[in-house]
């Protein structure tokens, strides 16, 4: 009876591994035809997101994941000119386990003005969005490690938020325009690069450290050399929580 029950489980494992390693992917690219400007929103509730945005569509998304109900839903409105693009998971269920997948790839247009909001429960996120053509970015994350380059971009508004996990913003290179930067973060680390060539004030609070390398305390605010030399100014507004809050200068 041993025997027969060892030559059953055997038979069964093949099966189990098979069912162990399933994968589904989910792809989908959206024309920046007629275009002149989008909104792109990324709802995950779990798993990693890369963003990039050197594409000559739109958005193209792929997304790899192990579950079946995990499909995302694509949504959008009937604009030509001005198309809004809709990319959401249903709450996870069942996602203890290490062997399940879910990743994301995101490509943005390269060209065409964007606002992109995103919306990120738990994993990784890394946005390179060096160079981009993005106007507005809104990050909201429960626990995540965030890392965000807009170096050269066209952001002029940023909103960012983390609940849980550590912040790394890049935000150096040679502004052409003003940026509006508000960063909240709650329990964990918040490290911001800046360049000396253009004028930058922080306002910062929180309970955590603060390091502002190079900068000086001018009332409630630290600021750097180039303000009010150079032509465009970074205003940043940094909330650390109970995390650290450091500022650095290249």
């Amino acid at each position: 009876m041993k025997r027969i029950t060892l030559i059953a489980t055997l038979l069964l494992l093949p099966l189990q591994i098979l069912l162990a390693q399933q994968e589904f992917e989910y792809k989908k690219t959206a024309s920046a035809s007629g275009a002149k400007k989008g909104k792109v929103t990324l709802d995950v509730p779990a798993g990693v997101l890369q963003v990039t945005a050197d594409a000559a569509s739109l958005v193209e998304t792929q997304v790899k994941y192990s579950k079946a109900e995990w499909l995302p839903v694509f949504t959008s409105n009937d604009s030509k000119t001005a198309p809004e693009y809709s990319f959401r998971q249903k709450e996870m269920s069942g996602n203890n386990s290490k062997n399940t997948k879910n990743e994301w790839n995101v490509n943005l247009s390269k060209t065409t003005p964007l606002d992109l909001h995103i919306k990120m429960g738990a994993g990784e996120t890394k946005l390179d969005l060096q160079n981009s053509n993005i106007n507005k970015l809104t990050l909201n994350a429960g626990a995540a490690s965030c890392d965000i380059n807009l170096r050269g971009s066209k952001i002029n508004d940023l909103d960012v938020n983390v609940g849980v996990g550590e912040l790394n913003l890049d935000l150096r290179g040679n502004w052409d325009h003003d940026v509006d930067v508000d960063v909240a973060g709650g329990i964990g680390d918040v490290t911001i690069r800046i360049p000396k060539g253009t004028g930058a004030r922080i306002k910062s609070s929180g309970l955590g450290s603060r390091e502002m390398a190079g900068l000086q305390k001018e009332g409630n605010s630290y600021v750097n050399a180039a303000l009010g030399k150079s032509r465009h100014t970074i205003n940043i507004s940094v909330a650390g929580g109970l995390g650290s809050v450091t500022v650095l200068q290249d």
